[in-house]
């Protein structure tokens, strides 16, 4: 379940998991920053935490967001004669969770990337080398319409197709509203992103890691 805690939540956890979470300047003493700034430098370190903690999550820790052509066909613009299709993601993308073509036997849960072996193979003449509907290639890549945009590439499909599973983790973003300002979390995620985040801010400290 994805909960939103509050800022200041997270912020005095993170405390807590520094042994800082006493409001005194006597705590931090020996360290060239006073509590304000220690808030400052923990909120800052909020997003990238949750970004590298649901990274590599278990997908039963995370809730996914489905994609705004989930269940669109998919036109030739979209899909070249070799069967080779590129969808661009959206710009708040962190990473893939599964996509599937109605024209596929099997959801795929596993992608490559460019350097990778697999994704090579997909511009051989050889078809039988390449991607098919019963065993699907999709990676994730940049550049593929010439600038930086990531997109979804995927191998193995035709003008038509339907894109009938898709979905994809945000990357966090503090939101706020007229009572305060919050970032949304998977719920199993909390602590190691609380966790994270303290690493992160001993990282910037020069301190030894908790």
């Amino acid at each position: 379940m994805r909960l939103s805690y509050k800022i200041e939540t997270l912020i005095e956890d993170v405390r807590i998991c520094l042994d800082m979470n006493r409001r005194d300047d006597s705590l931090l003493e020996d360290e060239d920053i006073d509590t304000l700034e220690l808030d400052e430098l923990i909120e800052s370190k909020l997003c990238e935490a949750a970004d590298i903690v649901r990274l590599t999550a278990p997908l039963d820790r995370v809730e996914p967001n489905s994609f705004r052509f989930l269940g669109r066909e998919l036109g030739e613009e979209e899909i070249d004669e070799a069967g080779r299709g590129i969808l661009e993601l959206p710009d708040d993308f962190l990473r893939l969770i599964v996509f599937q073509l109605d024209s596929w036997r099997r959801p795929v849960y596993e992608f490559v990337g460019v350097e990778d072996p697999r994704y090579q193979l997909q511009w051989s003449r050889w078809s039988g080398v390449r991607g098919t509907n019963e065993k699907p290639v999709v990676a994730v890549t940049s550049g593929s319409h010439g600038g930086t945009q990531l997109s979804v590439e995927f191998f193995c499909g035709k003008a038509g197709d339907k894109v009938i599973r898709g979905s994809y983790l945000k990357r966090a973003a503090i939101t706020e509203d007229s009572l305060g300002r919050y970032l949304s979390l998977d719920e199993r995620c909390y602590k190691d992103v609380v966790n994270k985040a303290a690493e992160l801010v001993t990282m910037s400290l020069g301190l030894k890691h908790i």
